[in-house]
């Protein structure tokens, strides 16, 4: 049964938050836990969602929130082997981080949904639906 990895995003999701009630529905749901959720780094977050991808006995379907998105992005550019998909849930602009020069414009090289809003405050409706950060020309 393929592992699915639940990446909060900042300050992680409480027991009321949706993805903690999905994580109760899902078989096989693993919560990436960070060791600061007040503090988003990309590298060190990224490195622990590819860490748990890792440990899973075939590629792994994530289920991002806001910056955790932005970790499951940076994991499936270095290493599609781990994932089999990912559903992206309201994901936050990279430049709202000061990592949008980091980020790359390329295609995603594994299945993925986005899940996005027009009244979301991390991430602009047309920065979602193209795949790029709000600031980035069309």
């Amino acid at each position: 049964m393929t592992t699915s990895l639940i990446v909060p995003g900042l300050n992680g999701s409480g027991p009321e938050h949706w993805q903690s009630w999905l994580e109760t529905l899902i078989p096989n749901g693993v919560r990436v836990d960070q060791d600061d959720w007040t503090k988003p780094d990309i590298e060190i977050w990224a490195g622990r969602v590819q860490d748990e991808a890792a440990r899973a006995s075939e590629p792994v379907f994530m289920i991002a929130h806001s910056f955790g998105c932005l970790a499951a992005v940076e994991v499936v550019s270095r290493r599609a082997d781990l994932v089999a998909g990912l559903m992206l849930v309201a994901p936050a602009d990279p430049d709202r981080f000061d990592i949008g020069a980091e980020t790359s414009a390329d295609p995603l090289p594994a299945p993925a949904v986005v899940v996005a809003s027009t009244n979301d405050p991390w991430m602009s409706y047309g920065g979602a639906e193209l795949g790029r950060p709000s600031g980035m020309p069309s």
